[in-house]
């Protein structure tokens, strides 16, 4: 599975709509990404996404995705 979407690398203002497709090319699901998240990796059922605080402190959280 991977995901597109339009942003600077792997970050993207809030927004910015991710496009979720399978190995063979069919998209299987979109996404909306909030602002101050950028996405790290995605897997067959999860999206990695970094969080940046108004103080700059960075965290992770991972999101299940449901077929």
């Amino acid at each position: 599975m991977r995901a597109r979407g339009r942003g600077r690398g792997n970050s993207a203002a809030a927004g910015t709509l991710f496009t979720i497709f399978e190995p063979g090319g069919r998209v299987l699901g979109y996404f909306e990404i909030p602002e101050g998240m950028s996405v790290v990796e995605a897997g067959e059922d999860y999206i990695l996404f970094r969080l940046r605080d108004e103080l700059g402190v960075q965290t992770v959280q991972l999101w299940p995705l449901e077929r």
